[in-house]
């Protein structure tokens, strides 16, 4: 009778976690009811700042009362909606979250890894050997694959569980934003750590899964379906919500962004950035040889899916998938700019997407055609100067550099500049609710709002 009883609750609250209203990664940058305020500071339009929280690129994750960031390392902090004090906060470093089996999981998954690395270090060695410099641009390749290898030693002889993996400056290890259904909040951690938390500040669980591969470090977000959590690390993997548990897990190659979920017909399916369709209840892959994504990822929109770069395409999805097949390519073309670390927007049957150093191209959702396209002065951080993605909220187009200077325009097929605003340092993207912006700036906490809504008594320093 016990057992019947703790399988029935399992089924209920899993069944709880795929139908409730799951908050996380952006969704599709679309705020249709949002009214945000017409002018933005730091000074006459915070409800409340909170500081002294360590940086992190992770959005902010709004539920009721609590706003859930994270800090780096691997800090979990809840404010107060109202008040932007602090609730809670803990950290999950490895010493802090794994037993010993999970050290000794750890340890096992560092020998099962050896034999690829050292194959992947063989064959960098024979590139390098045959290797001629013949430009500064050939140089400036030949250091970055000198580096690959010194990176490619050190994980090979690393034993040592507890030394985090290898991560670039400006992403760290917080850079994936939470997620929540209500009741409890997930986070993954670019250390290759899994929590879940209720948001009362209980851990419900902790799991090592795997020290992220990527050279820049680990940064796509968790998604949630039918009660399970999606986490793209060296490979994809699904668990259980609630308990922690493999579902199942499939090879994937790990990019930078964050896959999609959607379904197809009655199909649940994650949408990887390394080209594949894969079905949510097992792991199966229903399609493959999509646009591999470097740096953000897939955007759906009904049934069509963006694959939005410098290279970009829009795919057709089918009415069914119970049985492998092939999207439907729709059109390619080529946009302004090169790397796009910032996720588009797709409103009205128009593509906005933005590059690296502040190129915004508009694009015709139909046909992939250029709209228009415009430099918007965003390039005062050099060569990475928009990390921050698209969002349409009240009408309005909304971007953002890294030296946390706001565009607002008009999404129509011409530019039309509505405002600028300067905030902080920032490489997150910002969450509209009503009449309030929540920021995440690299050194506080916002919530914006009208200054007739500011008190003295709301804002925290």
């Amino acid at each position: 009778m016990r057992n019947f009883i703790l399988v029935t609750l399992g089924i209920v609250l899993s069944a709880h976690v795929a139908e409730a209203t799951i908050v996380g990664w952006r969704t599709d940058g679309r705020y249709p009811n949002a009214r945000p305020p017409a002018q933005w500071s730091s000074s006459e339009h915070a409800i409340w700042k909170t500081a002294e929280i360590a940086w992190s690129n992770a959005s902010p994750v709004i539920v009721e009362d609590r706003v859930f960031v994270l800090g780096e390392p691997t800090t979990l902090l809840c404010l107060d909606r109202g008040t932007g004090s602090i609730r809670w906060q803990a950290s999950n470093d490895y010493a802090q979250v794994l037993d010993t089996d999970g050290i000794k999981e750890f340890i096992a998954e560092l020998e099962k890894a050896k034999p690829a690395l050292q194959q992947k270090l063989a064959e960098l060695e024979q590139k390098i050997d045959a290797f001629e410099e013949t430009d500064e641009r050939s140089k400036r390749k030949l250091a970055r694959m000198t580096q690959q290898v010194k990176q490619l030693k050190e994980q090979i002889k690393g034993r040592d569980p507890f030394k985090v993996p290898h991560a670039h400056e400006d992403n760290g290890y917080t850079s994936a934003t939470p997620i929540s259904d209500g009741e409890h909040v997930w986070a993954v951690f670019g250390t290759g750590t899994v929590v879940c938390y209720d948001v009362g500040g209980q851990r419900r669980w902790a799991r090592f899964l795997q020290k992220p591969r990527h050279k820049f470090g680990h940064s796509a977000s968790p998604r949630m379906i039918d009660g399970k959590l999606i986490v793209a690390g060296n490979e994809l993997f699904a668990l259980d919500a609630l308990t922690g548990e493999t579902v199942w897990r499939t090879a994937s190659e790990p990019h930078w962004g964050t896959p999609a979920v959607t379904h197809i017909g009655d199909t649940a399916v994650v949408i990887t950035t390394s080209g594949q369709i894969v079905a949510a209840d097992n792991g199966a892959v229903l399609a493959k040889g999509l646009p591999a994504m470097r740096w953000n990822g897939p955007h759906v929109v009904g049934r069509k899916v963006y694959f939005i770069e410098d290279t970009s395409s829009a795919y057709e999805l089918p009415t069914d998938a119970r049985e492998p097949f092939e999207p439907k390519e729709l059109w390619t073309t080529r946009v302004a700019g090169s790397r796009h670390y910032a996720s588009p927007a797709v409103d009205d049957s128009l593509v906005f997407t933005i590059s690296r150093e502040g190129t915004l191209s508009v694009l015709d959702a139909e046909t992939g055609d250029l709209v228009y396209k415009k430099k918007l002065g965003l390039d005062s951080g050099g060569a990475n100067s928009v990390y921050t993605s698209v969002s349409v909220a009240g009408g309005e187009v909304f971007v953002a550099s890294l030296e946390g200077e706001f565009v607002v325009f008009k999404p129509g097929r011409i530019f039309q500049e509505v405002s600028r605003h300067r905030l902080e340092r920032l490489r997150s993207t910002p969450v509209f609710i009503k009449d309030r912006v929540y920021v995440r700036g690299l050194q506080h906490v916002y919530c914006l709002g009208p200054a007739m809504a500011r008190t003295a008594s709301q804002e925290s320093n």
